[in-house]
């Protein structure tokens, strides 16, 4: 089966990244793919996971965070090779060059020096989208800010049990199919904050899920209950898929547990076919009537915030986009080709 997640996200404070789980065994073998604005480092892996996928291997895709049309990684679990863009904003390097990764330079393909015209919108390009980027991440702190406005950090003492009881009644529910006790935990980032907006990979929880609890809280932030249900996953010792909110890392927006065929998720998610969990109830009474207008207007700001700095991202996407194309006209796209027949042939034939 094919996955598709992201390994990075554009947050509150910034771009943040969690590469350094990638790839995810310790026999895996890395190739750190090194080039310019352009240079076809996502067209080399997408091809790389075409072939993959028409030999039957599974395949998994890393999208980029800023840019879900396009890949930063791709991962072969079957022949334990993985390949990631390695330059910036998450740059990565060999660890043991030779032995667990490489590099694939892909510079070798860009002939001759930029000429004056090319140099000059370079430079306009580069500095407008890093500024459209700054602007984004400066309205997603403020984003957050709203959000921490109207959403509580902690639970009623005197409800905490009955909260936990719960979702501990649901996980009894579904039983595990896989009675092992030597899982792991794993983080993936299943939704982004980029150039399309609020991107969601709903499929992802298709593959992965027979029943979907969605937990409604708006007076409390339902990483509270998110955490605890991968404690629980971590006492058990089993498989759990952690998914961190893009927005803050820190938070989690859902939890999967795979060999139950079980996810939670908090309710930003939208899905066609789910069980709601409202905690609101928790609440009833530590909320006044007079405070619950500014509450709505501090989510209804959060919102309108949100659209400015999605605007701003896809600005961004526009810059670079015109950068790249000023990369295109010196890369030699025809020895590329051949160069990616020539890995796909090694690796595959």
């Amino acid at each position: 089966m094919n996955y598709t997640y992201f390994l990075a996200s554009n947050s509150a404070a910034g771009f943040y990244s969690i590469y350094n789980t990638f790839p995810p065994d310790e026999d895996d073998f890395l190739h750190i793919i090194k080039g310019g604005p352009g240079s076809g480092k996502s067209g080399l892996m997408r091809r790389i996971g075409k072939s993959a996928e028409d030999c039957g291997y599974d395949v998994h895709y890393i999208l980029c965070s800023g840019d879900p049309d396009s890949l930063d990684g791709v991962y072969i679990p079957h022949l334990h090779q993985a390949w990631v863009d390695g330059t910036n904003p998450h740059v990565r390097e060999p660890d043991l060059y030779g032995v667990n990764s490489d590099y694939v330079d892909l510079g070798a393909f860009f002939s001759g020096e930029l000429s004056g015209t090319q140099k000059h919108y370079v430079s306009i390009y580069n500095k407008a989208y890093k500024q459209k980027y700054s602007s984004a991440y400066k309205l997603l702190s403020a984003a957050l800010q709203l959000q921490k406005f109207y959403l509580t950090d902690s639970i009623p003492a005197d409800k905490s049990c009955e909260l936990f009881k719960a979702l501990d009644g649901i996980l009894e529910e579904h039983h595990a199919l896989n009675s092992a006790r030597n899982g792991s935990i794993s983080y993936r980032f299943l939704n982004c904050i980029g150039c399309r907006g609020d991107y969601r990979l709903y499929s992802e929880f298709e593959k992965l899920c027979k029943a979907v609890y969605v937990i409604r809280s708006g007076f409390c932030n339902p990483d509270i209950f998110l955490r605890y249900l991968a404690s629980c996953a971590e006492t058990n010792g089993e498989n759990a898929i952690l998914c961190p909110s893009p927005l803050n890392p820190k938070k989690l927006t859902a939890v999967i547990f795979p060999d139950r065929a079980l996810a939670f998720a908090d309710s930003s998610w939208e899905f066609k076919n789910c069980t709601f969990i409202n905690f609101d109830y928790l609440y009833s009474s530590e909320i006044s009537s007079e405070s619950l207008p500014d509450l709505e207007t501090a989510r209804e700001l959060e919102s309108e915030t949100f659209k400015l700095a999605y605007k701003k991202m896809s600005e961004a996407k526009k810059l670079h986009d015109l950068l790249e194309q000023q990369y295109h006209q010196n890369i030699d796209f025809a020895a590329l080709t051949q160069f990616t027949d020539e890995q796909i042939d090694r690796l595959f034939k």
